[in-house]
């Protein structure tokens, strides 16, 4: 017996979720003429099957007959059959049953922990604070974090989903889609080209899922996560209220910093260093430079701070790494005299 083909598949997205083909219709749909086929029957693994009655009309889904094929409404259809469906307006794209790895728009959104490894990447490669998301969708991983040279920019990578931070915010509103608010009242924005934007402090955070595995729900819920368990790049126990040390050739040349107060976002501290021209004989004779930063309050961006004077045109840039040590590099006319030089690795005093 000769079966005719039933297209699983709908004529139009708004078969799927029911309207959203209005917004496009009329540069992206062809106008046909079928058929509402009302006596046409149905059986999935041998029980009887009816497409369901369309909740936003009240009416029983219908298949529809065009040039010998019968289209059967897709939601419906991969419903009985217990597959996940959903639709991609974005990128105008279907999905059915799971998607990449296991991860589809069904997968919940679950907590997340980083290992020490993944925290210490992260923190190496931002050079301002990281925010990490609390949550990701079950079945995703963190893979790497990166740096682009270009624009200052910095990225997490997931199996489904790219971040990215950037330290200024701006947006073009004809590149806008849809304005949304997330759970903790943050509004954000999708664009055009799939990406969620939206504000954090003074980051710009984007979210795409590149391989489309997760919907725009799921993404907002990890968005939202990011204001749950921010990420503490630098940690300030370690080093607040505490002198470290540089120890020159002698123990006439040395340098000391003293951090008075530190948090995740700004640092106090104090300076003194001494150099001795001639070793022994320079004390005895008085030739000692000494240089001095009385208390003094910086910004830290990721694991660094810099301290800036403008005549002479100095930095001092701070890096506080993991081991619990601060490594100081001088850049542009030394403010601390002839012969002072604070450039080094500092560590802890006993």
């Amino acid at each position: 017996m000769k079966m005719k083909s039933v297209a699983l598949a709908a004529l139009t997205c708004g078969m799927i979720l029911g309207g959203t083909a209005a917004a496009y219709a009329a540069s992206n749909l062809e106008e046909i003429k079928a058929y509402l086929n009302h006596t046409i029957t149905f059986e999935i693994n041998g029980k009887a099957w009816q497409p369901p009655v369309d909740p936003d009309t009240d009416q029983a889904l219908v298949p529809i007959t065009y040039q010998g094929s019968t289209y059967v409404p897709l939601r419906a259809l991969a419903n009985a059959l217990d597959q996940p469906v959903d639709y991609d307006d974005a990128n105008k794209k279907v999905w059915i049953g799971q998607m990449i790895d296991g991860v589809s728009h069904e997968s919940p959104v679950v907590s997340f922990s980083y290992t020490d490894d993944q925290l210490k990447d992260i923190q190496k490669t931002f050079w301002f604070t990281a925010n990490l998301p609390a949550k990701l969708v079950k079945g995703d991983a963190f893979l790497e974090a990166g740096y682009d040279d270009v624009d200052g920019g910095c990225w997490l990578k997931y199996k489904h989903l790219t971040i990215g931070q950037g330290r200024s915010y701006y947006l073009i509103p004809d590149d806008v889609e849809q304005n949304v608010t997330l759970a903790n009242g943050t509004k954000a924005y999708w664009m055009k080209d799939g990406n969620l934007s939206f504000p954090f402090g003074d980051v710009n955070i984007t979210m795409k899922s590149e391989d489309l595995s997760l919907s725009h729900k799921q993404i907002e819920e990890i968005a939202a996560s990011m204001y749950e368990s921010p990420l503490k790049v630098v940690d300030a126990s370690q080093f607040a209220g505490r002198t470290f040390t540089k120890q020159g050739s002698d123990k006439y040349d040395t340098s000391t910093i003293q951090i008075k107060k530190m948090d995740a976002d700004s640092v106090t501290f104090s300076v003194m260093a001494t150099h001795a021209v001639g070793g022994d004989a320079g004390i005895q004779n008085g030739n000692v430079h000494t240089g001095t930063i009385d208390d003094t309050t910086v910004k830290i961006f990721g694991r660094n701070a810099e301290y800036s004077t403008e005549s002479p045109a100095y930095d001092l840039i701070f890096e506080f790494n993991h081991d619990g040590t601060i490594q100081v590099t001088e850049q542009g006319e030394s403010g601390f005299g002839q012969g002072v030089q604070l450039s080094g690795l500092y560590t802890p005093s006993k």
